[in-house]
């Protein structure tokens, strides 16, 4: 996929999440200084944070259809305005190698999905819309034509239901993310296992409940998680870059001393960091 064109994108209407995805976009910068970032709205704005800006030219409530049919990008990676992009995510780009669509499992399923769609499976996935990669060909462009006429047709108030009905009656491949490239439920951050991947990036739905900010500022993660759960998240990213770097294939162990040595050094220092952040917890550091 190295020769296909590849970005992020946002698609906002108001001024309110329009505000949110600039600031979301100054955190994915963060991350990313040099990847592309365009943004599809009805404000008239001007921000060097995206590359390129584009006026919505239906205005409508469910701009990312839009965006998604119009991206300039072989393959897009749609974020909501309320995610909050933590670290590295480019490797979203690769999970549409083999499928033409991705996205992480929604964590709430009403029950009136399943009596409205009783002809599919209960075991069928419910994906969440807020972060989406798509590749861009025949069946992605029809797919999602044919979920914005499904939402709009029926003014539907949820697009992820008509989503679901959509991948499972046409011949979509499509992947699901693990968790933690779109975390809704923050709650999971109080019970964050040290096997977890770190949070890659956040889906935090209250802010839009509240005054969208400085758009010209990221998000600050302690104002919007609070001390506790940013130190938990930085902790578990600190942990996994050390496991990346330290990490020694198993392969590469067998009759080498220098290797053995190195691992084991490894398991101390990993030892050593859980006694540390024990500690530290214990006494209210």
């Amino acid at each position: 996929m190295s020769r296909l064109t590849k970005g992020f994108v946002y698609a906002t209407t108001g001024a309110d999440y329009t505000a949110l995805a600039r600031r979301s976009a100054r955190n994915l910068r963060q991350a990313h200084p040099n990847v592309q970032i365009d943004l599809y709205t009805d404000q008239h704005v001007t921000d060097a944070v995206f590359n390129r800006i584009y006026p919505v030219q239906d205005n409508w409530f469910r701009p990312k259809m839009e965006a998604l049919l119009r991206s300039r990008f072989d393959v897009t990676v749609l974020l909501d305005s309320d995610t909050i992009p933590l670290a590295h995510i480019d490797e979203l780009f690769r999970a549409v190698e083999g499928c033409d669509l991705a996205a992480c499992l929604s964590t709430g399923r009403p029950l009136a999905m399943y009596l409205d769609q009783p002809e599919i499976p209960r075991s069928f996935p419910y994906l969440n819309a807020g972060v989406m990669v798509v590749r861009r060909n025949r069946r992605t462009q029809a797919l999602i034509r044919e979920w914005r006429d499904m939402v709009r047709r029926n003014d539907l108030p949820k697009d992820q239901p008509p989503l679901r009905w959509l991948l499972y009656h046409r011949r979509i491949r499509f992947q699901v993310l693990p968790m933690e490239y779109n975390l809704v439920n923050l709650d999971l951050l109080d019970q964050w296992q040290s096997h977890f991947g770190a949070p890659r990036l956040l889906h935090v739905q209250k802010l839009h409940d509240a005054d969208p900010g400085d758009p010209e500022t990221p998000f600050h993660l302690g104002q919007v998680l609070g001390e506790a759960r940013r130190d938990t998240v930085r902790y578990r990213q600190a942990r996994e870059a050390h496991r990346r770097a330290n990490f020694v294939p198993p392969s590469s162990v067998t009759g080498t001393p220098t290797a053995l040595a190195r691992r084991m050094l490894f398991r101390l220092q990993s030892l050593w960091e859980m006694a540390r952040c024990t500690l530290a917890r214990r006494l209210g550091r």
